[in-house]
C-alpha cells in the first residue's frame, strides 16, 4: 500500500480541518488519525460498487468500514454489500467503533488497537 510522502502534501486526498466536520464520525475522524499516523493513503467516502466505504485505497484495492453499532445493525444488508465489494476485487477489513476510539498506552508504548489494526493492513498489502 502507498504511504504517502514526507515531503510535501500529494493533492488530491488532503482533508482541511474544516472539511473534516462534515465528511466524518466520530470514529471515522479517530481512525483517520491513525491513517495519517502511519503514512498510508487512503481516501475517505470512496465509493465502490454502488457503495461508499469509509476509507479505500484504489491503488492496493483495500477498504475500511468502521462499525459503529447505530450504522450497522442490518448485518444481512452488510454481508451482501461486502460480497458485491469483495467481487470487484476489493479486500474489505472492518473494525468496531470501540476500537477506532481507543487510544494508545503510553506508559509501556503499546500501540491502540486501530493503529495496530491499520499497521497490519500497511503490512499486508
Amino acid at each position: 500500500m502507498a504511504r504517502r510522502k514526507r515531503k510535501g502534501i500529494q493533492r488530491g486526498w488532503h482533508i482541511t480541518a474544516a472539511a473534516r466536520i462534515s465528511v466524518f464520525t466520530p470514529i471515522e475522524l479517530a481512525l483517520w488519525h491513525d491513517i495519517r499516523a502511519a503514512d498510508l493513503v487512503m481516501y475517505p467516502q470512496y465509493p465502490i460498487a454502488g457503495y461508499f466505504v469509509d476509507f479505500a485505497s484504489p491503488a492496493a484495492k483495500v477498504c475500511v468500514e468502521c462499525d459503529g453499532s447505530q450504522w450497522h445493525q442490518d448485518a444481512e444488508k452488510d454481508v451482501i454489500r461486502q460480497r458485491n465489494i469483495e467481487a470487484k476485487g476489493w479486500t474489505m477489513y472492518r473494525i468496531t467503533g470501540r476500537d477506532c476510539k481507543t487510544d494508545s498506552d503510553s506508559e509501556t508504548g503499546a500501540k491502540s488497537a486501530a493503529r495496530a489494526f491499520i499497521d497490519r493492513i500497511a503490512a499486508n498489502h
